[in-house]
């Protein structure tokens, strides 16, 4: 059964009339049929409002909390817009993550099972390409990541001219730079009067007029307000979801090392999991390598636990999603490549191990929890007064009320009236736009050796230096393994803070990079160097000054000819990103070898 189980206790979320059922909203048999079959029998809010435009066609913009039932409207839209006797594909689905894509794909199937030969499928990076392409010739529904349908799309796989509709789920995350490039092209390449379906739970004003921008005269099916703006609630309602209790515990900071740090918050983690009832839970952590690690040692203390990361080759994600709605496990240890749209009814718990770097994470990785107006329990394990700033700036924006529980605290959460704990007090923010430069500079990492130890700081950064020949072999290596698929295999936490600034570049762009980066690197070239050698060979080739004065545009690299432009500004934000991340690549192998030392 798809649906959730309207037998346990439900909150205001997704409550409705009594009277409203999906018969009122006059939707075909099959789908009709598909719902009722799926467990589908009463509309939650956001339904009952979306589903009436969506099923007229209409540009939609649908915002609301994690876990309310945004999916199920447009997929109900799909499978109102395909007719199973055409051959040709008629919706295209984005998902910013490859789990959620075949969540999707899924969704799809099991409610338009009532259509005869209804045929959709997931296109996500990790898996044959060669299937994608025989599975092109006969799907109705297309659902995938950018990155993977953009490749398709320029290669001429998918025909294009019958498409009816264009979804975009958790949008806000998608027109971030990274995936923007790679949405608007796909968006270019539909016709002129398709339907577009943006969703998320959660949309900036900045990011609500660029989605706007791929909509005509889009409906705004607004059921939770924006993030604060100004500091000052919108309402008594905000984004958070009214069944969960959101606790902050302390953890005993440590002023040298990261990697003692992780095994006192892993103590703290153990102790709740053997405090505190719960069916099932999921961690969310900042690095791959950590969450591999604490997945093994929870395993090793005797609970059944899985990882969900993006260094993981597709098969083993997918088991791990699997094993865990089959309750095979109890524990899934994630890093944010599982923060959203991942829907999983037993989840009940949410663990942040790991502070989240901005609000929108906060909010999607809590929503984990209480699915579909269910009960749940989010928990963020602090640290210090860099966890703490970081925490109390994130709660100013999403307006969330969160409690301090005391580690030895062993009273029933559920039950426990949350007037029993102390409010954990923090000022709403004045500023409209949260600066995510900012919050991760306020996270630097405790292996680090911070503060009093300045001088080996400096030794540190030194080292980091003579790392820069390794970093970036590591990253030439990750993009030739793009090249084929454009699917970034660069370990998650990395490739999205390289990818927000690069972009992702095509096979031309980025044969030629690496090219001119393999006869010019030299193992005594640091990152300005290298940049300064490139500034002077474009110049000799040009007649141009300076490549940074050059104008950024944007390309259709399959109706036009690449100019040489992107090649430069992806070159030189391939080294700007390389700067700004090779502390991080350096502290994560640190932290690995010392454990591995000690």
């Amino acid at each position: 059964m798809l649906a959730h189980d309207r037998s346990k206790p439900r909150t205001s979320d997704v409550s409705c009339a009594d009277d409203v059922t999906f018969e009122s909203f006059f939707l075909s048999n099959h789908v009709r049929e598909g719902l009722r079959r799926c467990g589908f029998r009463k509309p939650s809010p956001v339904q009952v409002k979306a589903i009436p435009f969506v099923k007229d066609r209409r540009d939609a913009l649908i915002q609301a909390k994690s876990g309310t039932g945004k999916t199920c409207v447009f997929v109900i839209a799909a499978l109102e817009a395909v007719k199973a006797a055409n051959n040709h594909t008629q919706v295209v689905i984005l998902a910013p993550t490859r789990e959620i894509a075949v969540q999707i794909s899924q969704a799809c199937l099991w409610i338009g099972r009532s259509l005869p030969d209804l045929k959709a499928f997931a296109f996500i990076g990790g898996l044959s390409v060669e299937q994608d392409v025989q599975k092109l010739k006969r799907c109705h529904i297309i659902v995938g990541t950018p990155g993977r349908l953009s490749w398709l799309f320029k290669q001429g796989y998918v025909l294009t001219q019958e498409v009816k509709l264009l979804v975009l789920d958790e949008a806000d995350k998608m027109l971030e730079k990274g995936m923007k490039e790679d949405v608007k092209y796909i968006a270019r390449r539909l016709p002129r009067n398709k339907q577009v379906i943006c969703c998320s739970a959660t949309f900036t004003s900045e990011m609500e007029a660029l989605v706007c921008a791929l909509m005509r005269n889009p409906e705004k099916v607004i059921t939770n307000p924006p993030l604060l703006k100004f500091g000052i609630k919108v309402n008594e309602e905000d984004g958070n979801l009214v069944g969960i209790k959101q606790f902050l515990v302390r953890v005993e900071p440590h002023h040298a090392l990261d990697w003692i740090l992780v095994q006192r918050k892993f103590t703290a983690l153990l102790t709740l999991l053997q405090t505190h009832s719960f069916s099932q839970c999921m961690v969310f952590v900042k690095y791959q390598t950590r969450a591999e690690n604490l997945a093994d040692d929870a395993a090793a203390a005797g609970w059944p636990s899985a990882c969900l990361s993006a260094h993981l080759d597709q098969r083993t994600r997918l088991k791990a999603l699997s094993d865990l709605q089959k309750l095979h496990c109890r524990i899934l240890f994630a890093t944010d490549v599982g923060a959203r749209g991942i829907d999983v009814e037993n989840v009940d718990l949410v663990v942040n191990f790991d502070v989240p770097t901005e609000p929108e994470g906060y909010l999607h990785r809590v929503g984990r929890a209480g699915r579909f107006g269910s009960a749940g329990i989010g928990v963020t394990l602090v640290s210090g007064p860099n966890d703490e700033k970081l925490f109390n700036r994130i709660l100013g924006f999403t307006g969330s009320k969160v409690y301090e529980l005391p580690l030895d605290y062993s009273g029933n959460l559920w039950e426990e009236s949350v007037d029993s704990f102390v409010v954990h007090e923090v000022a709403p923010r004045t500023s409209e736009k949260f600066v995510r430069d900012e919050a991760y500079a306020s996270n630097k990492f405790a292996s680090k050796l911070v503060q009093p130890a300045e001088g080996k700081l400096s030794r540190t950064k030194r080292k980091s230096d003579s790392e820069l020949s390794r970093i970036f072999a590591v990253m030439k290596d990750a993009l030739r393994s793009d090249i084929d698929s454009n699917e970034p295999l660069l370990s998650q936490d990395l490739y999205e803070k390289f990818s927000k600034v690069v972009g992702s570049p095509c096979k031309s762009e980025t044969e030629e990079a690496l090219s001119w980066l393999d006869e010019n690197f030299e193992e005594s070239d640091s990152v300005d160097s290298i940049w300064e050698k490139y500034k002077s060979a474009f110049s000799e080739e040009t007649g141009h000054e300076d490549v940074e004065d050059q104008p950024r545009r944007e390309h259709d690299f399959v109706e036009h000819n690449a100019s040489r432009h992107y090649n430069e500004f992806w070159l030189e934000n391939f080294l700007v990103e390389t700067r700004r991340i090779r502390d991080e690549v350096f502290e994560i192998e640190y932290e690995k070898t010392l454990r591995e030392f000690v």
